[in-house]
């Protein structure tokens, strides 16, 4: 099977307000890439920096990506946060939502979501949040957004849900 493309993919807008993460240069290397996971304000971000970071993205024709996390600011996503499986859905379906008004706002769409950190080795462990988790997203969007989503183990592995 021969490879018609390859995304390389990048998160982007991990700051907060005046803090920002120096290592990386988001304007720099947006130009750089195919495809973004955008900082959704709970592990990092905030919505000044979501809009400035998906505008950009959109400007060069990267795809946006959510990128949602724990409530976890000061620990930058790394730690587990206990709650109920809808308690954690409904976390990710707001932070989603966030990013896919700005991309609405840029005249982009929400191409994927890719869980951060600590959140995304729950959902690759934990089946049940999984498949609430992608069946949730499939709702959400006319072109369900699971792109980045494969983290299954193999003897978890479901298919995920058509979507409507």
């Amino acid at each position: 099977m021969a490879v018609e493309a390859i995304d390389i993919n990048c998160d982007m807008g991990e700051g907060f307000g005046a803090w920002q993460l120096r290592e990386t240069d988001d304007e720099a290397l947006i130009k750089l890439i195919s495809s973004a996971n955008i900082a959704t304000g709970f592990h990092a971000g905030d919505p000044s920096l979501m809009d400035r970071t998906v505008r950009m993205a959109a400007e060069h024709g990267v795809g946006v990506g959510a990128h949602p996390g724990y409530r976890d600011l000061q620990g930058f996503g790394r730690r587990r946060i206990d709650g109920s499986t809808a308690e954690l859905v409904n976390d990710i379906v707001y932070q989603v939502g966030a990013i896919r008004e700005f991309a609405k706002r840029h005249g982009a769409h929400l191409q994927h979501v890719k869980p951060h950190g600590a959140l995304y080795m729950e959902l690759a462990g934990n089946a049940e949040f999984s498949d609430a988790s992608c069946a949730t997203c499939a709702l959400s969007s006319q072109r369900p957004p699971y792109s980045a989503w494969a983290f299954r183990r193999p003897t978890r592995s479901r298919k995920p849900p058509a979507s409507r």
